[in-house]
């Protein structure tokens, strides 16, 4: 579920299920009109696989 935790004035952070995911916040500092800016994080995987020397084929001495 997303939600919208305020920071500050005009700034929240997006969370989805408890995670940060992103910023929503108001510029109203640009020359031209205010407008909302997001800012999206996007969270990696991190992917454990066990390594060595035979499983990725090695020869000789690393062969272990």
């Amino acid at each position: 579920m997303l939600t919208l935790r305020l920071i500050g004035p005009n700034d929240y952070t997006a969370h989805e299920n408890g995670q940060p995911i992103g910023r929503i916040r108001f510029d109203d500092h640009s020359r031209q009109r205010s407008i909302w800016l997001w800012t999206v994080t996007v969270p990696l995987s991190v992917v454990r696989r066990r390594w060595n020397a035979r499983s990725q084929g090695a020869v000789g001495p690393y062969a272990s």
